[in-house]
């Protein structure tokens, strides 16, 4: 249910003529009365388990406190932290002042030039791709999209789309991101997300982001790949050691992936400024940025 309603919201936004709509939503999502039937529904009817969470954040006190320290930029520590008291606690309290609009395309700090080449893991039906496309002033900014998406109903969603769009730069994967090429269990549910597991109802082909790419140069990487995201970042190393692009990465769907894949990135690729924001008023959507410096520099930020 909660899966769904993440889904729903997201097609919401993405909808001009909703904007007054949304922008309502926003506004009363931040009240007593949503807090309170949102609240009693996690904490009693969905079973999640904040409590884990508060254990998790005890034992790793330290890890998570080194991570705030390597952000850059007070709204990113202040995401962090509050995002980790509400997975602590469900008080959506904790979200009031950081829930942001435009994911994987954040306006004050994704700002896209020339000759863009964007690779899209976990490209679902399209949606991240005409988001892209929507951000570009036209379309000869960019030289290709490679979107990859493992989810059989998904994809033939996904080329329709791109079908639509009518255009030959977009090349469409039917696969998962990894660290290698492999076959991978994989949990296939249209409507609550997909996901790698030993216990899936299908097989999928994986493969890397070197493979895939090859020698072509990448601009931006975006990952929403339902907590195989640390892999698929693994499987990128050489585009991203060549090309330093830039990087959009779900740490959501676990509490390990909110420390991992932050100490991951800060400590292999030390020449990106890391950010954090979060884009719904539940748990998920809560997205690192990884900014290279150099670019981050021309935009008149701190050395």
């Amino acid at each position: 249910m909660r899966s769904r309603l993440i889904i729903l919201w997201r097609k919401l936004t993405r909808v001009k003529a909703l904007t007054p709509l949304i922008v309502f939503i926003r506004y009363f999502a931040g009240t007593n009365m949503f807090n309170t039937v949102l609240d009693f529904w996690e904490r009693n009817i969905s079973h999640t388990s904040y409590a884990e969470t508060q254990g998790f954040m005890d034992v790793h006190s330290s890890r998570i406190k080194r991570i705030m320290q390597g952000l850059e930029d007070e709204k990113s520590v202040e995401v962090y932290g509050k995002i980790w008291k509400y997975r602590a606690s469900h008080d959506r309290g904790c979200l009031k002042g950081i829930v942001d609009q435009h994911q994987y395309f954040d306006r004050e700090l994704i700002h896209l030039g020339n000759r863009e080449t964007f690779v899209d893991c976990g490209a679902y039906k399209g949606d991240t791709v005409k988001a892209f496309l929507d951000c570009l002033a036209d379309r000869n900014q960019f030289e290709l999209i490679a979107a990859l998406e493992p989810d059989p109903y998904n994809f033939r969603q996904l080329e329709k789309t791109v079908k639509r769009i009518n255009e030959k730069r977009i090349e469409c994967y039917n696969l998962g991101s990894w660290d290698k090429k492999e076959k991978l269990r994989f949990r296939s549910n249209t409507e609550e997300g997909c996901m790698v597991t030993e216990e899936g109802d299908l097989v999928i082909e994986a493969d890397s982001i070197d493979s895939i790419i090859g020698n072509r140069p990448v601009s931006f990487i975006k990952m929403d790949v339902e907590g195989a995201e640390l892999k698929s970042l693994m499987g990128a190393e050489r585009v991203i050691k060549e090309n330093s692009p830039r990087l959009a990465i779900s740490i959501y769907h676990s509490d390990r992936d909110m420390v991992e894949i932050p100490e991951y990135i800060m400590k292999k690729y030390p020449f990106y400024r890391i950010y954090i924001r979060h884009y719904t008023w539940f748990y998920a959507d809560t997205v690192l940025y990884a900014i290279p410096g150099a670019e981050a520099l021309k935009r008149g930020e701190r050395k």
